[in-house]
């Protein structure tokens, strides 16, 4: 595996994106690309292959973690635009991760960390908070995560705002609209 460094990183990441995207045509790697420039928080999204390079056997898992009981499947591509409300095998309608074409068995680690990180920069990128709020909510969503991981209805909590949401969805939203709305 490559291992970055700083004296060369800029040529790295680049010769890595041109690596990724590869298969793209060159319309499709222009559009990315510009979609990509537009904000710190938009080269993020573009690049999981960078954060996967980056973080992969990183030695801070050892800290947290870092051994097979950590381990359990992974979003792979955790940032706060992948969640959302869907229905479950039971027919409810929850509210959770979505996207999983990246998931993968790995330590939970992963996903929390571009959870993190994607908050802070969403965060930036909108001006929502300070930085002692950011950090605050980053705590904030680390004891969240550990409270619905360790749930024994994993994923079933839901805070009031967020319950209300959900019936406004169930109401308005049922499979039949949704399916004609998002396929062909």
């Amino acid at each position: 595996m490559k291992t970055f460094t700083s004296h060369n990183r800029p040529r790295e990441v680049l010769d890595s994106i041109l690596q990724n995207d590869a298969t793209l045509s060159k319309e499709q790697r222009a559009a990315k690309y510009a979609k990509m420039s537009v904000s710190p928080y938009r080269f993020f999204r573009g690049t999981n292959h960078l954060f996967w390079q980056d973080f992969f056997r990183d030695w801070h898992f050892a800290l947290f973690g870092g051994v097979p009981e950590c381990q359990t499947w992974i979003q792979g591509d955790a940032h706060v635009y992948n969640f959302g409300a869907f229905g479950n095998e039971n027919g409810e309608i929850i509210y959770g991760m979505d996207d999983f074409d990246d998931s993968i068995i790995a330590d939970y680690q992963y996903d929390l960390w571009r959870l993190a990180i994607s908050t802070c920069l969403d965060c930036r990128e909108n001006g929502f908070f300070s930085t002692g709020k950011i950090q605050k909510a980053i705590r904030s969503l680390a004891k969240g995560y550990l409270k619905e991981a360790t749930a024994p209805n994993h994923g079933q909590t839901q805070a009031k705002p967020l319950k209300r949401f959900l019936k406004i969805v169930k109401r308005k939203a049922h499979r039949h609209e949704l399916l004609e709305k998002w396929t062909d």
